[in-house]
């Protein structure tokens, strides 16, 4: 259903009023499908908004997309030795009264280390020293439907932290994660991709309290 909202909208956009909603940014869609419909990388790699950026931006190549979200950190209240850092994307959703909401598609979560530095990446909860916690999940408004784990036999899962600003509360990065779908949800789609590969990825974060 969300997949058909999505088309519908995007067939429609060119018709409302560019005031709208002006801090929404409009995502790049795929080249058409060739004439021997063969399914590529472009067509398969679902791409959502990426929000209006307000505390920061995520961005990285997804798989075979430029993949942008929306992104910011703050201090988790169990430990001042990591920060949380959270990225999402949008879909829009056509209300009863003709207007338009942009609610939950896609969600990256990081626990990182508060320190500037290299850092392996891995799906276990907890605090790890030295170590970056990560998953991804596809979401429908508040509802997990799908969630990825980092896929460890990848050497270049990394996520670096560039800069940490205490002041002026800002935290700069890059990271690359391999990711695999979780068959053990009961809820388990296999018409989701079953890997994930988000490369080249940079994020400039707001630290909010």
């Amino acid at each position: 259903m969300k997949q058909t909202i999505f088309t519908l909208l995007i067939a429609g956009y060119s018709l409302w009023p560019a005031c709208q909603h002006p801090d929404i940014i409009m995502p790049i869609e795929p080249n058409p499908v060739d004439s021997s419909n063969t399914a590529t990388c472009e067509d398969t790699i679902e791409i959502n908004f990426p929000g209006a950026m307000e505390h920061g931006f995520f961005k990285a190549v997804k798989t075979c997309r430029d993949f942008k979200a929306s992104g910011y950190a703050h201090w988790p209240g169990d430990t001042f030795t990591h920060l949380n850092i959270s990225a999402r994307t949008y879909f829009p959703y056509i209300l009863t009264n003709g207007d338009t909401a942009f609610l939950n598609a896609e969600g990256f979560a990081f626990f990182v280390p508060r320190k500037i530095g290299k850092f392996p990446m891995i799906s276990v909860p907890g605090v790890h020293t030295d170590t970056v916690t990560c998953w991804f999940s596809y979401l429908d408004v508040d509802i997990t439907i799908s969630d990825w784990f980092v896929d460890s036999s990848f050497s270049d899962n990394v996520l670096e932290i560039t800069e940490l600003d205490m002041v002026n509360n800002r935290v700069k990065g890059r990271f690359n994660v391999h990711l695999k779908i979780d068959t053990s949800r009961p809820d388990y789609d296999d018409r989701y991709p079953f890997t994930l590969y988000f490369y080249d990825g940079e994020f400039d974060l707001e630290i909010i309290e």
